[in-house]
């Protein structure tokens, strides 16, 4: 959910949480915004919506992303006939309770009668689904998912209309969100094989033209083997020109994705390419290996992305050598100077298995030193056996002669 369509439903919010917005808004303009709420509200032209949207994300600090979506997640936190779908039947799903709200939509557990599997059923809010913007981006996430059948992507199984409203259903991953785990239960190779999976993930999306835009912790979830799989591909897009249009063409210009874990061109409002989603996995990484962000912390929407554009930074001097070389090129301001996604799985792959070849090339090193002792206690005793042989022939000869 934008900052701009939070405000349209400021009146929705309880008393405590209006008061913050106002209270943080340290525009004067926003706050005029705000308090005459005509002027910003769900009717208004699409244009001037998107104005505002601007005018908050890059002049109104004080507002951290994590506040936009605590707000996102108090005015979703209503039944809007969530609650009445258990129960439902959407095709061959039936619906079984709320999995979780966001700002945009809901998501609910489902189990599949015909094909006798559980399964995610995603769908957009009442207010949202009536949206064409919002359905288009919807159904753009199902056409894109459809091309990525990976085991480190979320499977999406069909599209369904249901009374009005479309739902993805979608592969249920049982698992933790990485946002949510607690990192320090993780050793070495277990985050080097999280990584990995998620890698593997940004290859299978680059390689059928198709960028993210939003990688980031909380759309990575962790199963229960300890697998990483990437979710949420809602405002992910093709890369390439000529690729099949999908209406996200409203998007040039717009900044699109968490500051948070921005790359400076995406920060700028400039088109997403496959880099950009590697600068992303570069934040992502340092979060797994040091438990702790590379962005400042507690900056507003407009610092955040202000340092996003920087491509500031402040990384961990404990990270080994090898995994600190591999982030430094994955934050390198330009994108033409980041390593691809199968350069970086390559990388990642030499960093997990460097101990075991350490460890080969000892055991390969002991083994030549121990062949080279040998052969030198080889011909040690050959030729102590030379010499004897020597030395008894001598003997034996100066013995013939002395008959």
């Amino acid at each position: 959910m934008r900052p701009v369509d939070l405000l349209c439903q400021l009146d929705r919010l309880p008393d405590a949480s209006r008061r913050s917005v106002l209270e943080r808004l340290d525009e004067p303009t926003l706050t005029d915004l705000v308090a005459r709420g005509e002027t910003v509200e769900a009717g208004a032209e699409p244009a001037r919506l998107d104005s505002i949207d601007r005018l908050l994300v890059t002049g109104g600090g004080g507002l951290e992303g994590d506040l936009w979506d605590r707000l996102a997640a108090e005015i979703a936190d209503e039944p809007e006939g969530h609650a009445a779908l258990v129960g439902e039947e959407i095709g061959p799903v039936r619906i079984e309770g709320v999995l979780g709200r966001g700002g945009m939509g809901a998501v609910y557990r489902g189990f599949d009668t015909w094909l006798e599997r559980p399964v995610a059923v995603k769908t957009l809010h009442d207010r949202f689904g009536r949206r064409e913007d919002a359905l288009e981006r919807f159904r753009s996430e199902a056409r894109l998912l459809s091309r990525l059948d990976h085991p480190n992507v979320c499977r999406i199984y069909g599209l369904q209309r249901f009374a009005g409203r479309e739902f993805l259903v979608l592969e249920l991953i049982e698992g933790t969100p990485l946002s949510e785990l607690d990192l320090s239960t993780l050793d070495r190779g277990e985050r080097l094989r999280i990584g990995r999976d998620v890698a593997a993930a940004l290859i299978a999306a680059h390689e059928r033209r198709v960028v993210h835009r939003d990688l980031k912790p909380a759309n990575v979830m962790i199963t229960e083997e300890g697998r990483a799989k990437v979710l949420d591909f809602g405002i992910s897009q093709p890369f390439e020109a000529e690729d099949v249009a999908i209406g996200l063409e409203a998007d040039a210009g717009a900044v699109i994705g968490t500051p948070r874990y921005m790359s400076p061109e995406q920060a700028r409002g400039e088109t997403p390419t496959p880099a950009s989603d590697l600068y992303s996995f570069g934040l992502l990484l340092h979060e797994l290996f040091t438990g702790r962000s590379a962005r400042p912390e507690g900056h507003g929407l407009a610092a955040s992305l202000d340092t996003a554009q920087r491509a500031e930074t402040d990384l961990d001097d404990d990270l080994a050598p090898p995994l600190r070389r591999l982030i430094d090129g994955l934050l390198a301001p330009e994108p033409k100077g980041r390593p691809d996604a199968e350069a970086t799985a390559e990388a990642l792959r030499r960093i997990d298995e460097g101990p075991l070849r350490r460890r080969r090339r000892w055991i390969i090193a002991a083994g030549l030193a121990l062949a080279a002792l040998g052969m030198l206690a080889t011909l040690s005793i050959s030729r102590w056996r030379l010499e004897r042989q020597a030395a008894f022939a001598q003997r034996f000869t100066q013995e013939v002669k002395d008959l």
